[in-house]
């Protein structure tokens, strides 16, 4: 919620962990790694869409359909999947992409 808060200048509940997800990747020669822990974040605005901001320039906010996911620029990629499963299901996931 606190990084909700910050990154977005609003407040949200935390509901649910819906993945947690062990990524890496290397860019530049530089090998990089991060644990990610996704959550249901809901609010009680319903004008969000039109709303919400970045409020660091380095992060690009975007609305996604659940039915384009799978052809978006979402990362890391896993989530693509991920997130409709969870949908479906409603329980936590771990997934690793971690190969090195």
């Amino acid at each position: 919620a606190r990084e909700l808060k910050e990154e977005l200048a609003h407040q949200f509940e935390i509901k649910n962990l819906i993945d947690t997800i062990e990524a890496g990747w290397d860019y530049k020669g530089q090998l990089y790694h991060e644990i990610n822990l996704i959550f249901h974040a809901q609010s009680n605005n319903s004008n969000l869409e039109t709303q919400l901001q970045s409020q660091e320039s380095e992060l690009k906010l975007e609305w996604l359909s659940i039915a384009n996911l799978a052809t978006s620029n979402l990362y890391p990629e896993v989530l693509r999947e991920t997130i409709p499963q969870w949908l479906k299901t409603r329980k936590a996931m771990f997934v690793s992409e971690w190969s090195w």
